[in-house]
């Protein structure tokens, strides 16, 4: 119906408007003669048997104009989203609804407050209503958010808001949030487009209003790109019917209708509605006025170029031969460059040191075979002698079919890499670069390397060697020294003769420690050292290793401990060298930490299942900048006349190596005074499935 009576003649349309306002009013008088139902005010005379009634005629309160909520249509009713959203609700509540629409908000609520009204059909709510009013299930939220005008730079948010001028709405959330900021000057309005145009004429600096209600309202009045949202916003707002909080039976008629009906596809359909697409930006109006701005740029850009581009186009010319003559000379590569038919059209001074004959090839226009064929003498051109046509064929071959840079030494024993590459007009560019420098440093370096890997088998082969002889005299030396000190045959006669025992016995184990380190380390880096893998538990390899150096720790009572997974995964690894790396990580930690100090060792698995060993103790700890120095063989940190605590300096190194044997890293973490952290780790190809051992 609605479609038909839009396409009459305006005349027309007039008079169906007012026939249905007509027969609206005669219908909402005779449904109210008839009707029980009765306003709050009504319901104020009847008596409390009749104030227990359902009622089924409602009056609604609504303010005139405050978009996409409420708005009048041309014949004066009430439209907008929640016009249509209590609409449905009264329906599913089987009430009939009447509107009472007042100039604003605030008119609005005294009406509920007088009795003129029952409800208001959304509204936001908010802690300090609910003193006086009780509210419906939300039926939206909304989002309050700050605004400021488009040329403002300097309120980015609430923080700037002291010393301001900030206009709220009567009764809107905005006036509850600031009305008792003592430090911003809050400005009070009646409505909502009157505090926007206070905003827009500069009267006041900034608006708190729900956003969705600016957004519409501005663009309905197209003043949309002269304000803006600063910050992020302020509060989200529920919005639900308001009633007066006396009046429960109304409230739970609404209710249940209201929660019936949020969510459902009329629901969404009403929101569609009031809440679209917003109203683009390149309006029609816009988009004419910037193309019209475009034509004219555009004309005066090529009206410019076109003078410029006649202006310049000899000096590009004139130009353009001396700029590519100065970017060939100013190349360190020699360079020729030959035209389609393959003769010479440039050379610079670097290839004419290379071939002086070049220049005289090219200023007889000659071609490239003629060059590689022909010499200079005497300022002619003569056949060249001694050169094979089998190099001159196959020349000509690479030439014409460019490809790889070739490598090529000259008479005079300089080396060049030559480049032939072929231009897009169909001639070849030709590049020598000389390379003699970088080839004898070459030469010299495989040199060196040679002498330097001779020095370092020899070195090794023969600490090997001496740490071979070594250890046979030693180890007579400890065992004797062993039996003297434990008195195996008998009484030594003399208390100091078993002191020198232990010094003796102390000393040559001491020494023999360092000799087998520095074989380790000597067989490691001759490439003798070989790993004996197999599928080991680490933990009991650090357990046992713990065990090992567990009497040496109480002796200078120091706390060690130790925190293993709940299940340990296998590891692919020598078993001998695990304890070693273990063994020389904890002498460390306990040489260096001192008394009532802690040691802690930790395995686990990384993220990436690598298995990882970490030594952490509480001892002196080591400058960052000498770490580097304690990972080289006999590398030791402080001065060798003061240091307290004895030692190589190979434990370190020696494990780094082990540890490296099996493609894994060691690193270190340290802090002067508060102590050093070793951390071991084993890349996850050598983590096997986790066994079921579980370690205390």
């Amino acid at each position: 119906m609605g479609r038909i009576v839009g396409q009459l003649p305006t005349g027309i349309r007039g008079i169906f408007s007012i026939l249905r306002i007509g027969i609206f009013f005669t219908l909402c008088l005779w449904m109210m003669s008839f009707s029980p139902g009765l306003s709050r005010a009504q319901a104020q005379e009847k008596t409390p048997e009749d104030a227990q009634q359902t009622p089924s005629h409602i009056i609604a309160a609504v303010p005139r104009t405050w978009p996409p909520q409420y708005d009048v249509n041309k014949d004066g009713n009430p439209i907008g989203f929640a016009i249509d959203v209590m609409e449905e609700v009264a329906k599913r509540a089987g009430l009939k609804i009447t509107y009472l629409i007042k100039d604003n908000f605030a008119d609005a609520v005294q009406a509920l407050k007088d009795g003129e009204a029952d409800l208001i059909p959304n509204s936001g709510i908010v802690p300090e209503r609910l003193k006086e009013f009780a509210f419906t299930a939300p039926v939206e939220t909304f989002v309050v958010s700050l605004f400021v005008r488009d040329d403002t730079n300097d309120i980015g948010g609430v923080a700037d808001l002291p010393g301001r001028k900030l206009a709220v709405v009567e009764t809107n959330i905005g006036l509850f949030m600031f009305g008792k900021r003592k430090d911003i000057d809050v400005q009070v309005f009646r409505d909502v487009r009157t505090a926007i145009f206070q905003l827009i004429a500069g009267r006041v600096d900034a608006l708190v209003y729900p956003q969705p209600v600016i957004r519409i309202l501005t663009q309905s009045i197209g003043i949309e790109d002269r304000i803006k949202a600063v910050g992020p916003p302020l509060r989200e707002i529920r919005r639900g019917i308001r009633v007066m909080k006396d009046n429960t039976q109304l409230l739970e008629i609404l209710n249940k209708a209201v929660e019936g009906f949020v969510g459902t596809p009329a629901y969404q359909r009403i929101y569609s509605k009031w809440y679209g697409k917003p109203i683009p930006y390149w309006t029609e109006r816009r988009i004419v006025g910037a193309m019209g701005a475009m034509l004219v740029v555009v004309l005066i850009i090529m009206a410019g170029w076109r003078y410029q581009t006649v202006v310049r186009l000899s000096q590009a010319q004139r130009k353009s031969e001396e700029r590519l003559r100065g970017a060939v000379e100013s190349l360190q590569e020699g360079f020729v460059l030959f035209d389609a038919d393959d003769r010479i059209v440039a050379v610079n001074d670097v290839y004419r040191r290379i071939n002086p004959k070049a220049q005289g090839l090219m200023e007889q226009g000659l071609r490239f075979e003629d060059l590689i064929r022909a010499n200079v003498k005497d300022g002619r051109i003569v056949e060249a002698q001694g050169r094979e046509e089998a190099f001159i064929k196959e020349r000509l071959e690479q030439h014409r079919n460019p490809g790889p840079p070739i490598l090529r030494r000259h008479s005079d024993g300089s080396w060049h890499i030559l480049k032939e590459t072929r231009t897009p007009e169909g001639g070849i560019a030709l590049t020598f670069t000389d390379v003699s420098d970088l080839k004898r440093a070459e030469q010299e370096t495989a040199r060196s390397k040679e002498v330097a890997e001779v020095a370092n088998r020899s070195k090794s082969e023969f600490l090997a060697n001496m740490s071979h002889e070594l250890r046979t005299p030693l180890n007579s030396i400890i065992g004797f020294s062993t039996i003297l000190k434990t008195e195996e045959f008998g009484p030594l006669g003399h208390e100091k003769y078993e002191e020198y025992a232990k010094d003796i016995n102390a000393s040559g184990t001491h020494l023999l420690e360092l000799i087998s380190d520095i074989l380790d380390i000597s067989k490691i880096e001759a490439g003798e050292t070989t790993v004996a893998e197999e599928t080991v538990d680490p933990c009991d390899l650090v357990d046992a290793s713990v065990k090992m150096v567990a009497e040496r720790a109480a002796a200078r009572h120091v706390v060690l401990s130790r925190v293993y997974p709940p299940n340990c995964p296998g590891l692919i690894a020598d078993p001998r060298h695990i304890k070693q790396i273990m063994i020389n990580l904890l002498s460390n930690a306990i040489k260096f930490t001192p008394e009532e100090g802690e040691i802690v060792v930790e395995t686990a698995l990384d993220d990436e299942e690598a298995f990882v060993i970490s030594v952490k103790d509480t001892g002196v700890g080591i400058d960052k900048k000498d770490i580097p120095k304690t990972l080289e063989p006999f590398g030791q940190v402080g001065d060798v006349l003061t240091r307290k605590e004895e030692g190589t300096g190979l434990g370190l190194p020696l494990s780094k190596s082990l540890v490296e044997l099996h493609g894994g890293t060691l690193d270190i973490e340290s802090e002067v005074g508060k102590g050093t952290t070793v951390t071991v780790r084993f890349p996850p190809e050598r983590t096997t499935a986790r066994s079921a051992v579980k370690k205390a």
